[in-house]
């Protein structure tokens, strides 16, 4: 076990196989924390230990948070590690847009609400026995398309929607604990791996990595003491205003093509629709059948 000193905290960060993870990292590893990283890719967990070079003051754990068992697992390491553990990063989470809500199965909402709403709850639970009482500091990533969704990001829209409805209820369930439960609500992040996949974006209006851990780095600090449940809107440049010509169409600084450029996802820690659980075939747009109607 490694021994902390007295203003040290140590926070568990799930998805930390996606894009946002080293920035949050970095943060909370500057100002003298020790943080726990969880993925499911251990490849991953492992260049990413070798990038932050902070000694033995990172731990990895492989794992699927989604798991009850697994989940505990890695909060219960956690303490092993580093004797306790003051709170969670929790950037997991799954994206799928591109189906018109006629069109999508109930298997699109079910895995999205499972990844984003459910594995919330379970990584929570699991950290929350580990902690008992506070201080200590929650924090979760929502999406702007929870407030202003687009045309068919219906199923994930209505997931983050959910989370942060969530959040709300246990910031309040919390706050007597002493534990602060917070989300940051954001649009595309620009990050590596989300410019590889869009070079032609205009990411000025993406909202950088470094913004994000930033106001992660406060939501985990004495200073959001007073806020419990609270969605903090980091929208970068964003604006909800379609292309001349083009109403629902995609906003500045995303290009026309794919869904999956739509801005709010995917979001940090995300498993991309190819790579990820939500893998259901989209289904044609479907219209009334020929015939009178009955």
């Amino acid at each position: 076990m490694t021994t902390l000193n007295s203003s040290s905290k140590v926070f568990l960060i799930t998805g930390a196989s996606g894009g946002a993870a080293p920035y949050v990292a970095r943060t909370l590893l500057a100002r003298g924390d020790r943080v726990v990283l969880t993925a499911r890719n251990a490849d991953r967990l492992a260049e990413l230990e070798h990038e932050l070079s902070a000694g033995n003051a990172v731990a990895t754990v492989t794992a699927d948070v989604i798991e009850p068992e697994q989940a505990a697992m890695v909060a219960a390491r956690a303490v092993e590690q580093f004797g306790r553990l003051d709170g969670l990063v929790h950037l997991a989470g799954a994206f799928r847009a591109g189906t018109p809500v006629i069109a999508a199965p109930p298997e699109v909402y079910l895995e999205l609400y499972r990844a984003n709403v459910v594995a919330a709850a379970v990584v929570t639970q699991a950290v929350l026995r580990q902690m008992r009482t506070g201080p200590g500091w929650l924090v979760y990533i929502g999406s702007l398309l929870a407030q202003e969704p687009m045309p068919t990001t219906g199923p994930y829209a209505a997931s983050k929607s959910a989370l942060l409805a969530w959040v709300r209820a246990l910031g309040r369930e919390v706050a007597d604990l002493g534990i602060n439960a917070n989300a940051v609500v954001t649009t595309l992040l620009d990050t590596p791996k989300n410019r590889a996949t869009q070079p032609d974006a205009d990411h000025s209006r993406w909202v950088p990595a470094e913004d994000l851990a930033e106001v992660v780095d406060f939501l985990t600090s004495s200073g959001a003491r007073s806020m419990f449940g609270m969605a903090v809107p980091v929208h970068g440049r964003f604006a909800l205003v379609p292309p001349p010509g083009a109403v629902g169409g995609p906003p500045p600084g995303v290009i026309a093509g794919p869904p999956r450029s739509a801005v709010g996802g995917p979001p940090p820690g995300t498993v991309p629709q190819q790579h990820g659980r939500v893998g259901v075939p989209e289904a044609p747009l479907a219209g009334p059948p020929a015939g009178p109607r009955p």
